[in-house]
C-alpha cells in the first residue's frame, strides 16, 4: 500500500516517516564555524508552502549528486527537527535534515510551480507582523539612494524602498549584492528610469542604537531583482504610482537622491515664460 503524501505544513518532529513531494527552490553551500560544511535549501510543496533542508557533509556523497535547484522530488523517511538557525524560511519552525535512511527520488511534477514569492508589505515589517525570525520577499522602489560603498570590501549599499502606499523601509545589501545594485544605479543614470527591487530571503534588522529598522541579504541565501522579468517586479512597475529616485541630474550639476516623473516636469517648466502668439512671431524675427 503506498503512503500518505504529507504536506510540509503537517510535518512535526515526533514523526520519522514522512513522504513529501517538493522542489528545491533554493540551494547554496555553507561552511559552519567548527568548520563543519551543509548544503542549505529551500522545499518547496503545491500549496506553495516552505520549509528549510539541511545536508550535512558527511552525506554528500550520497545526496549530492541526485540534488539540483528547480527539481522536484520525492523525499521519504527524512527527519524533521527544531530549527537551529536564527532565521527561518518561512513560518514553519522546522527544518527537515537528510539522514541516511532518507529516501529521494526525481519526479515529475508540474503542479508544483518553479517559485512562490509572498511578497511581505513594508508595512506589516515596521508594525512587527513580520516577525524578525522569519526571511521575507520584498520588493519596492527605490526612493533615495543613502550610501554607496563599492570601492575596496566591506562592499555596502543602503536605499530607500517605498511601495505603492508610500510606506518607506531602508534597504542595506553587502558584497556581491551590492556590487550588482550598484551596478543598477550606475546605469540608471543614463535611461533614468525607475529602479524596481525584489530581494528574497531578506531578513530583517530591528532598531538598535543608532540604526533604524531595515531589510538585508543574508549571506548565501538572498536573491536580488532590479527590474527583472519577474512577475512581482511587473506587477509592481505596472501599478507604480509614487515618486521614484532616477539619478538624474540637478541644477547644480550633481546627482539627484530622489527625483519623480513629476520632479522633471517641474524642473523642465521652472523657467518658462508665457507669451502671446504675437510675441512669438516678434521672437523669431
Amino acid at each position: 500500500m503506498s503512503r500518505k503524501e504529507n504536506l510540509l505544513c503537517e510535518l512535526y518532529t515526533k514523526k520519522g516517516t514522512w513522504k513529501i513531494f517538493v522542489r528545491i527552490t533554493n540551494m547554496w553551500c555553507l561552511n559552519k564555524h567548527n568548520g563543519r560544511q551543509s548544503i542549505e535549501m529551500v522545499l518547496m510543496d503545491h500549496t506553495g508552502t516552505k520549509i528549510g533542508a539541511t545536508l550535512w557533509q558527511e552525506l554528500f556523497p550520497e545526496f549530492e549528486p541526485k540534488l539540483r535547484c528547480g527539481g522536484a522530488y520525492v523525499i521519504q523517511n527524512a527527519k524533521v527537527v527544531d530549527t537551529h538557525f536564527d532565521y527561518k524560511v518561512s513560518a514553519i519552525k522546522y527544518l527537515v535534515y537528510f539522514v541516511k535512511t532518507t529516501s529521494v527520488k526525481e519526479v515529475d511534477r508540474p503542479e508544483i510551480p518553479p517559485n512562490v514569492h509572498a511578497i511581505t508589505s513594508f508595512a506589516d515589517i515596521i508594525l512587527g507582523v513580520a516577525k524578525p525570525d522569519t526571511l521575507v520577499d520584498i520588493v519596492g522602489v527605490i526612493a533615495k539612494v543613502i550610501e554607496r560603498k563599492t570601492v575596496n570590501p566591506t562592499y555596502i549599499v543602503t536605499v530607500k524602498l517605498r511601495d505603492n502606499s508610500h510606506v518607506e523601509i531602508i534597504m542595506t545589501v553587502w558584497e556581491e549584492y551590492a556590487l550588482q545594485l550598484d551596478d543598477a544605479i550606475e546605469k540608471n543614470h543614463f535611461v533614468q528610469k525607475p529602479l524596481v527591487v525584489m530581494l528574497t530571503l531578506a531578513k530583517i534588522k530591528e532598531t538598535k542604537d543608532k540604526y533604524p529598522l531595515s531589510v538585508q541579504n543574508i549571506k548565501h541565501g538572498s536573491k536580488l531583482y532590479v527590474n527583472g522579468d519577474k512577475n512581482e517586479i511587473q506587477q509592481f512597475h505596472d501599478s507604480l504610482r509614487v515618486p521614484f529616485y532616477i539619478g538624474a541630474l540637478d541644477d547644480d550639476g550633481g546627482v539627484s537622491q530622489s527625483q519623480s516623473t513629476q520632479n522633471c516636469q517641474d524642473k523642465f517648466l521652472h523657467n518658462v515664460q508665457i507669451v502671446s502668439f504675437g510675441e512669438i512671431k516678434t521672437l523669431r524675427q
